[in-house]
């Protein structure tokens, strides 16, 4: 026991009683707490080893664990001073509020501990480093040696039951959804909706939302002349173009999907907040991408661009080199091996990022980069990064962090790089060379390489990982004309290295993600808006689109090796035009609308003189629907067939007394007659 105050660095690690790790919700609720289910009866005995991971003030700490058995990482507060239990106040996985019990072994005495001595610590660190007066190309990969020797694969983690014909479509995107959030957006929308249209609203529920969804995406995977209101035409002529003539007249009534089209929003945070209008959502959708996938060995960290040239976007910037230069830039992280992005980190502008968690003990460029990989501290992998990233005192946060790294470097600005020195000896004669240095993290030595190598260009990268050894030659294809002025094409090849290779190989792996969604999945530029926020929402449903897909090719490709773009987004469309939430919304309960009730019919096996489908009044379509109020009852023959909402709008135009077609002649109100 730990009974004075103590000097804890980040990435250190502690022993903490099991108990610290246990659920509040669990203890209220009466259930087995984690610890009794993890060690039984020596459940108030056992200790874990845990992860310092972030400093919250003095003799505070953030204490992570890893649970091997549910892939989840528990996090609590802890203090070193036997002051008593404290509430946590942080967003995680799971929230807890234990009694303390902490045992810190081999570590430093001292008076304080503060964000200033985090700061300190690096800083030191930096300019400590000695490159070596000669070149050195390390043996070893130092993940290896820290213990790290497997280069684990991606999981996927689906919300449906595995099977052997694979997902299909819909049931990938519902897992890369956050359906609470989509719950509380429909509930705002059908507020706003009903005071809005008062009682020519219809009730907004979560399977119509998503049909709506589908629709844009049917807009996207069949796009067409003549705005979206030549969606709901019949018209042939565009079957000229290629494809076919489908309209949405039976999937969803024009007026509705305008109308929800103008309440459409989200719950809104903080008045004062410049992005409130987005933070929930991006918040929603960021935590919903680690629950769905927990990425292989490697991660890459990029730039992404949100395409605005209107007004009023918080924050907006201009960068002439992205293909998208004008919007709200934000730094993305995704999985090197899947491709699927899993975290985006707003940038919200000069003034608002220096409050950013980490900016104000690192700087702007390191504090983003650890927010990018916060949520896989401790966990081994290597971050790929480019040059707005990458820096000696990145490479050594991300170390303190329990990560390794790959990350270029540019400029003369990068402190603690040796640059001139890696200029003046990487030349077209020279094309590799490396120096070596050393930092220390709690007592343990860590090696750290600045590696140049010439093809075109120079690269210089620094590295806590991979090794200079020569690795697989890279073969370029060019063209260029000869003094006949035709066209010849040569094979180049360049020799490489391990850690040259690897960062070429990954390095764009968003890059690909972002092309992807701003050329074959391009969802946001089916919306026609004037609102900011709702182009940020879209940008990030085009991302999980873009996930999906990838998602499919990586770890389902075996089923939809050869299903191709066009094919993909038709089945996307559909999927979420004809949901399951939509159809079991339609079966799950009666529907009653002021005098009517909607019933599903009996079962043929019940009774046999019963009949499963009937007639619709209005379609003439076959249906399994009637309307309990309008069916003779002394007549079981007799039933008021109505197809049922989200088919058609049948029973909308019934409930408002339509007259039926056959009716309709003569001038009539509704007539119950027996089926022809």
């Amino acid at each position: 026991m730990a009974s004075r105050l103590r000097k804890v660095r980040i990435g250190e690690k502690v022993k903490v009683k099991s108990t610290v790790f246990d659920s509040a919700a669990d203890v209220r609720a009466g259930r087995k707490r984690w610890s009794q289910v993890t060690h039984g009866d020596l459940w108030d005995s056992s200790y874990e080893e845990g992860i310092i991971v972030e400093s919250l003030g003095k003799s505070i700490w953030l204490v992570q664990f890893s649970d091997a058995k549910t892939e989840v990482h528990r996090q609590n507060i802890i203090t070193l001073d036997n002051e008593g239990p404290l509430r946590p106040n942080f967003d995680t996985v799971t929230r807890f509020e234990a009694d303390l019990d902490v045992e810190v072994a081999d570590v430093e005495d001292s008076d304080s501990s503060s964000e200033d001595d985090v700061t300190t610590d690096i800083n030191k660190l930096v300019e400590d480093l000695r490159w070596s007066d000669e070149e050195q190309a390390p043996t070893f990969d130092q993940r290896t040696k820290k213990g790290f020797t497997t280069q684990e694969n991606p999981i996927f983690h689906p919300k449906y039951i595995e099977k052997r014909s694979g997902p299909t479509v819909f049931e990938v995107w519902q897992t890369w959804t956050n359906e609470d959030f989509m719950h509380g957006m429909v509930e705002v929308m059908d507020a706003a909706g009903r005071a809005k249209y008062s009682e020519h609203w219809r009730t907004l529920t979560m399977g119509k939302f998503v049909r709506w969804l589908g629709i844009y995406h049917q807009m996207l995977a069949d796009p067409r002349p003549g705005g979206r209101r030549s969606y709901w035409s019949n018209r042939k002529d565009w079957e000229c173009l290629g494809r076919s003539s489908y309209d949405l007249k039976d999937v969803m009534d024009i007026k509705e999907f305008e109308q929800i089209y103008t309440v459409f929003g989200i719950p809104i945070g903080a008045p004062d907040d410049a992005h409130g209008k987005v933070r929930g959502f991006v918040d929603a959708w960021n935590s919903q991408c680690k629950k769905a996938l927990s990425p292989g060995w490697c991660l890459v960290i990029d730039e992404s661009m949100v395409k605005w040239r209107g007004r009023g976007m918080p924050g907006k910037i201009f960068v002439p080199r992205k293909p998208e230069p004008c919007g709200m830039e934000g730094k993305t992280t995704a999985c090197g091996l899947s491709k699927c992005m899993l975290h985006f980190d707003m940038q919200e502008g000069k003034n608002r990022m220096g409050d950013k968690k980490y900016n104000k003990e690192y700087g702007r460029s390191v504090g983003c980069t650890l927010r990018c990989v916060d949520s896989w501290a401790g966990q081994g992998k290597i971050v790929f990064a480019d040059s707005w990233f990458g820096s000696p005192k990145a490479a050594i946060a991300l170390a303190q962090r329990g990560l390794f790294c790959i990350m270029n470097v540019k400029g003369a600005a990068r402190k603690g790089f040796p640059m001139e020195r890696m200029q003046e000896n990487v030349s077209q004669d020279k094309r590799i060379f490396s120096l070596m240095s050393s930092f220390t993290i709690n007592d343990e030595e860590w090696s750290l390489v600045a590696g140049g190598h010439q093809e075109k260009n120079p690269m210089f990268l620094i590295s806590t990982a991979s090794t200079m050894h020569m690795g697989d030659d890279r073969r370029f294809k060019i063209f260029f004309l000869d003094d006949n002025g035709t066209e010849q094409t040569s094979i180049v090849t360049y020799t490489t290295t391990e850690m040259h290779g690897a960062y070429r190989k990954y390095f764009n792996r968003i890059d690909l993600h972002n092309r992807d969604r701003q050329e074959n999945f391009y969802f946001a530029e089916v919306l026609i808006t004037n609102d900011w926020s709702k182009r940020v929402i879209w940008e990030l449903w085009g991302c999980t689109l873009v996930n999906v897909h990838f998602t499919l090719q990586y770890f389902y490709g075996a089923h939809y090796r050869n299903m191709c773009v066009q094919q993909f987004k038709d089945a996307m469309a559909m999927g979420l035009m004809y949901n399951p939430w939509i159809i079991a919304e339609r079966i799950d309960r009666p529907i009653v609308q002021g005098s009517h009730t909607l019933v599903r019919m009996p079962a043929r096996k019940s009774n046999p003189k019963l009949m499963v489908n009937t007639i619709c009044r209005y379609c003439k379509q076959c249906t399994s629907y009637y309307c309990e109020q309008c069916t003779r009852k002394n007549n079981i023959t007799a039933y008021f067939g109505v197809c049922n909402v989200g088919i058609r709008m049948c029973w909308a135009n019934h409930v408002e007394n339509v007259p039926t077609p056959r009716n309709r002649a003569r001038g009539g109100s509704l007539k119950r007659a027996r089926l022809q």
